[in-house]
């Protein structure tokens, strides 16, 4: 081989180790986004699978109503089909916070929450939940 093509091999051989090099990079940054978007795909579908358990779980309901129930005593106590409705009267501040956090710290599934004012003290609360 002339010094002119050994030459000329060098440098596509430095051309393509250039390459080789570059391509390895993007490889490996792909593959931590990959990485990274897993492990996120992987939390969330655990949250999922905690938030379905909880939603699910009947016997966990049946203790949230009676504790509900044991907060303020629903006026009114219906079943409709799917439905439960409860309506609660005359509700102090007291009642209603204590009411109202056990709702929504709750894993029952609810349809509908009215709360109205009847007077500066009291409160009437309907909660209707998906059985």
């Amino acid at each position: 081989m002339s010094q002119k093509n050994l030459l000329l091999f060098a440098l596509l051989s430095l051309l393509l180790l250039g390459i080789l090099y570059t391509m390895k990079q993007n490889a490996a940054e792909a593959f931590r986004e990959e990485k990274r978007q897993l492990a996120s795909f992987e939390k969330e579908a655990k949250e999922i699978g905690m938030l379905k358990k909880r939603f699910s779980d009947k016997r966990a309901q049946e203790r949230t109503l009676l504790a509900i129930k044991r907060i303020a005593t629903p006026k009114k106590e219906l079943t409709k089909g799917k439905l439960k409705i409860m309506e609660f009267d005359l509700l102090d501040g007291t009642k209603l916070n204590a009411l109202l956090r056990k709702v929504e710290n709750s894993g029952l599934q609810i349809q509908r929450l009215m709360v109205d004012r009847i007077d500066d003290l009291h409160a009437k609360v309907r909660l209707e939940i998906v059985r």
